[in-house]
C-alpha cells in the first residue's frame, strides 16, 4: 500500500513541479500554436498534376 500512495505523491509532485516551471510560457506556446495552426490553413494552395506528383517522388 506504500507503494501505491508514495508513487501517487511523487507523480503530484513533479505535475505539481511542471506546471510551476512552465506556466510562464504558456501564452508563447499558445501564440506559437495559433501562428501554426494559421499558416498550414492560409498556406498558398499549389496546382500540381499527378503526373508532376510522380515525377517529383522518383
Amino acid at each position: 500500500m506504500d507503494a501505491i500512495s508514495g508513487g501517487t505523491k511523487t507523480s503530484d509532485g513533479v505535475t505539481a513541479m511542471l506546471y510551476n516551471s512552465l506556466h510562464h510560457y504558456l501564452p508563447l506556446l499558445e501564440a506559437k500554436r495559433k501562428a501554426a495552426i494559421e499558416d498550414v490553413v492560409f498556406a498558398p494552395v499549389r496546382d500540381e498534376s499527378n503526373e508532376e506528383n510522380v515525377g517529383n517522388n522518383e
